[in-house]
């Protein structure tokens, strides 16, 4: 389900420097994340996966969500960070609360990992595959170290993580209540829409400058929709067409869907979906043989999309790819049939299942 659509995506992608206007940028962006993640996927794709190895990777992203968690609160109290950007310590110094990076330059980007963390543990509470004593304590320093970030998008990531781990695991009335959620969570967003011009505040404020940015990508979306301006190039092109002498950084689009569709345009958007379609199914046949391992892949790969519906970099995000690489490691490593058809259901080599398997 993954390779066919990964592969065209990122084949897309490099002929896209045939027409784009700034190759130099997409180059960079091939050589140090998207060809890199292709072998990546592909690797971890017919890796060994053995029995033990889902366990060891649940410990491990729990690991280093905690150790970044554990950080990102001493940071906060002691007030000094290690590594940020200029306009956070102008932001911290103005400000009436301080955001923390851990071992990150932003504190999204912080949040994001600490967020995996979190999902990975509340998808194994959720299933019971945790105790309940050490699954809490877990979530209580997690959630801490994600407070003090104070980013909003990770909150976001997280709250429909909750909500669809409870869908997912939980009885008949805990699903209407997650609806519910949802439906409560559509509404207030919009009513919060619609209040802005009524209270006299600008978009822009109320959406620190993501509207913004949104509108600046439109632009070069509107430029070249069918096959983009180029990976690598939306920054710079609504730069341009804007006609603005600011750093190109401030046109960096927060909407990484929308990233894909000014690069790439209608092809690139097309084959992203794809890509998703391909995610969904192979999810769908990890967790109809170990519903703990597609639980927790679903949690990992839904936070880092939620999060980046308000932030860039859905394709160089490694957290994407090697969810993805995981997934398709555990689909196609063949397993002994015991019985039950495991193991002709989970293979796709070549050859004979059980043959693969002796």
């Amino acid at each position: 389900p993954l390779g066919p659509p990964a592969a065209a995506l990122l084949g897309f992608a490099c002929l896209s420097l045939l027409w784009a206007d700034h190759p130099r940028d997409g180059v960079e962006l091939l050589i140090f994340f998207l060809l890199p993640f292709a072998v990546l996927l592909g690797t971890l794709g017919r890796s060994p996966f053995p029995e033990w190895l889902p366990r060891a990777l649940a410990v491990l992203a729990i690991a280093m969500a905690s150790l970044f968690a554990a950080i990102g609160l001493f940071q906060a109290a002691t007030r000094e960070l290690f590594f940020f950007a200029p306009n956070l310590a102008l932001s911290n110094a103005n400000s009436g609360f301080f955001r923390v990076t851990s071992l990150f330059g932003d504190p999204s980007l912080y949040g994001r990992h600490v967020v995996v963390g979190l999902g990975v543990v509340l998808a194994l509470m959720a299933l019971r595959r945790i105790d309940v004593r050490l699954g809490a304590a877990l979530v209580a320093l997690l959630w801490a170290g994600l407070f003090v970030s104070y980013s909003q998008s990770s909150m976001v990531a997280l709250l429909v993580v909750t909500l669809v781990i409870a869908a997912l695991t939980g009885t008949r009335r805990v699903r209407l209540s997650v609806v519910g959620a949802f439906a409560l969570v559509a509404v207030l967003a919009v009513g919060y829409l619609v209040s802005i011009p009524i209270r006299g505040d600008s978009l822009r404020n109320e959406t620190a400058d993501r509207s913004e940015r949104v509108a600046d990508t439109v632009r070069a979306i509107e430029h070249a929709p069918i096959v983009g301006v180029g990976v690598g190039g939306q920054p710079e092109a609504s730069r341009q067409l804007a006609g603005s002498d600011r750093p190109t950084p401030n046109f960096v689009s927060h909407t990484a869907p929308l990233t894909v569709f000014a690069e790439l345009g209608v092809v690139g958007l097309a084959l992203l979906a794809w890509l998703v379609v391909g995610a969904v199914r192979m999810l769908a046949g990890v967790r109809a043989l170990d519903p703990a391992v597609g639980l927790v892949l679903l949690a990992v790969l839904l936070a880092v999309f939620v999060q980046l519906l308000f932030y860039p970099g859905l394709l160089e995000d490694p957290i994407t790819w090697v969810a993805l690489g995981v997934g398709a490691g555990f689909m196609t490593w063949p397993r002994r049939d015991d019985g039950t058809g495991r193991g002709e259901l989970v293979y796709d080599g070549p050859g004979d299942p059980a043959e693969a398997t002796a």
